[in-house]
């Protein structure tokens, strides 16, 4: 999480550039985005501590995450709007990953993001620790011989 978190620092830049090209600039909202990147980085680093051990034990598992990771990205709007969906919309509001993208995606447009989308990213939050701890407190002995 740490370097995805580095190239998004080098990267932030661009948007700045962008957004003043287009006078598209935020404004003070946009500061809104900096704790949903936080609870973003929160929700990596759970998961990464997850599948971390799942992997150390599967040997099947990075290659399952990195090819669900590709069908999320097509199927989460990132390079599409939820609006393209027209009547599916649904379907991006039952995406957990729709929302927590949301959450930091919105401020940096110039809006703050909708309250659905803040609870649910809470949740899956909430989901993300308790899954992380309770894995980790089961297998933590474990780790040093499935390495």
């Amino acid at each position: 999480m740490w370097s995805k978190t580095i190239i998004f620092a080098h990267d932030f830049p661009i948007f700045i550039v962008v957004a003043l090209c287009f006078g598209a600039w935020p404004g003070a909202v946009a500061f809104a985005a900096i704790p949903a990147f936080l609870l973003l980085v929160l929700n990596g680093a759970l998961i990464s501590v997850s599948l971390g051990l799942l992997s150390a034990r599967f040997r099947d598992i990075p290659r399952i995450v990195t090819s669900l990771t590709q069908i999320v990205f097509l199927i989460t709007p990132i390079l599409w709007t939820p609006e393209m969906l027209g009547p599916r919309i649904y379907l991006a509001y039952g995406n957990p990953f729709f929302h927590l993208i949301e959450i930091v995606r919105r401020p940096l447009l110039g809006s703050l993001p909708l309250a659905e989308a803040v609870w649910v990213s809470l949740l899956v939050t909430v989901l993300n620790l308790v899954v992380a701890v309770a894995l980790f407190s089961r297998f933590r002995a474990r780790i040093a011989y499935w390495l």
